[in-house]
């Protein structure tokens, strides 16, 4: 039985396609949240260590900063056939704190470290009777960085800075499968699905590093540059069922092939450019565009390999054939009071593979962002409030839809449907600064 069901895994995870819902975020704190990450050249303080390392000492002639919060990310995928049916996931959320403190050593020279989640990829299908349950139904890949900083000013015009990243990441990828119970007959009495789950946790380190011009009052230009990191994850590869499973007979027959066995896994985050200009349209207001270009084309191959039960290697493809991509993103801010000031930004990014050729994957579709949020000073302290809406915009699907097939050796087979499939994100932020 054991034999069996990893040939059905084999089957299953070459030339799957993975769903996926998004992969870097656009900040962790509510500013670079609510301007959908077009903040690179006019962010300023402690925070700027995630986008910007040159701007940390951009602090109004104090000090230091303090910052701290929380980011919360809602989730929800839908799948349609528009032949057939419209199918939409469990609604996901999550929530994740940060912060980050910086301390001006002398008028030039600053010192910060913060953390922050920085990456999230989620997509996962809890219906039941989902008919694209069978392909790839759930992946999962969250990076948290530790990291710590330098800026100096080379002038009233320049400064640079550099960073160094200790990032931490999970990855989750589960797949279900379908089994038969036969009775006294050779034809199954009934199926039941359980899932193949995949569970591992790596460390990496990267740099980052940035630098800010202000030719004159009232424009900024910033370049930054951050590394990529590979992670080697090494886990746990377990099968499971269904949460709340009680027939005694699935039970029965699932203990009988149920094993756990390691699993290694090559994840890549790739290395990313961005130019940022700012410009002060009128004493209130400010705008900035923001261009990103990643290195997908660097990622050669992301794959699992786990092991049968004669400890014998069994390696499965994620992907490989990647191109680089951009971000475009611009934002406006309002100062309507000397304390209050209103965000709102605009994103989208293109897709790393060949639109004729997509299927849902990691990550792999136009993203399109809109963001706002509010600012409010009073004294040395500053409150803020963010929200922003990321969609994962339509992809086609091929022969994602399977069918129990008994003729097949994996009881299973296509039923050569096409459809469509996005998800959502909401990401709302909640923040407090204090200068000193």
């Amino acid at each position: 039985m054991k034999q069996r069901t990893l040939s059905i895994l084999v089957w299953s995870l070459v030339g799957t396609s993975l769903f996926a819902g998004g992969f870097r975020l656009e900040g962790s704190s509510p500013g670079e949240i609510a301007s959908s990450g077009a903040i690179t050249a006019r962010i300023s303080g402690a925070m700027a260590l995630f986008l910007n390392p040159a701007n940390m000492g951009n602090l109004d002639s104090v000090k230091g900063e303090v910052v701290f919060g929380g980011s919360a990310l809602f989730q929800r995928g839908y799948y349609s056939n528009l032949g057939r049916t419209t199918w939409s996931s469990k609604a996901t959320a999550e929530a994740t704190p940060y912060g980050a403190v910086s301390y001006s050593l002398t008028d030039s020279l600053t010192l910060a470290a913060g953390y922050a989640q920085t990456y999230k990829h989620l997509f996962e299908w809890d219906s039941p009777d989902f008919i694209a349950r069978y392909s790839g139904t759930g992946q999962e890949m969250t990076v948290n960085e530790t990291v710590i900083g330098i800026s100096y000013e080379l002038g009233p015009k320049w400064a640079i800075g550099i960073s160094a990243r200790q990032a931490s990441a999970d990855f989750l990828y589960t797949i279900n499968r379908v089994q038969p119970i036969y009775g006294s007959e050779t034809f199954p009495q009934f199926f039941y699905d359980y899932t193949h789950q995949f569970e591992g946790d790596d460390e990496a380190t990267g740099l980052g590093f940035g630098a800010y011009f202000t030719p004159k009052f009232g424009m900024k230009f910033g370049i930054t540059y951050f590394s990529g990191m590979d992670f080697e994850f090494d886990g746990a590869h377990t099968l499971s069922l269904a949460e709340g499973e009680t027939d005694q007979r699935i039970l029965n027959h699932f203990n009988s092939f149920d094993y756990a066995n390691q699993m290694a896994t090559q994840w890549s985050i790739p290395d990313r450019w961005t130019l940022a200009a700012s410009f002060r349209t009128t004493v209130r207001t400010r705008v900035e565009f923001d261009l990103s270009h990643e290195s997908w084309g660097d990622v050669d191959r992301l794959e699992i390999t786990s092991f049968d039960e004669n400890g014998e290697p069994i390696s499965f493809d994620l992907g490989s054939n990647w191109r680089d991509t951009f971000d475009f993103s611009s934002s406006a801010e309002f100062r309507q009071t000397k304390n209050l000031v209103w965000r709102a930004g605009l994103g989208y990014r293109l897709h790393v593979l060949d639109r004729e050729e997509l299927s849902p994957g990691y990550p792999i579709y136009d993203r399109f962002s809109a963001s706002g949020g509010i600012s409010f000073k009073f004294g040395k302290n500053v409150l803020e409030l963010s929200y922003a809406y990321n969609q994962y915009r339509d992809s086609k699907t091929y022969n994602q839809e399977y069918e129990i097939d008994l003729s097949q050796p994996d009881l299973l087979s296509s039923n050569q449907q096409q459809g469509l499939f996005e998800s959502q994100r909401h990401h709302i932020a909640l923040g407090y600064r204090r200068r000193f």
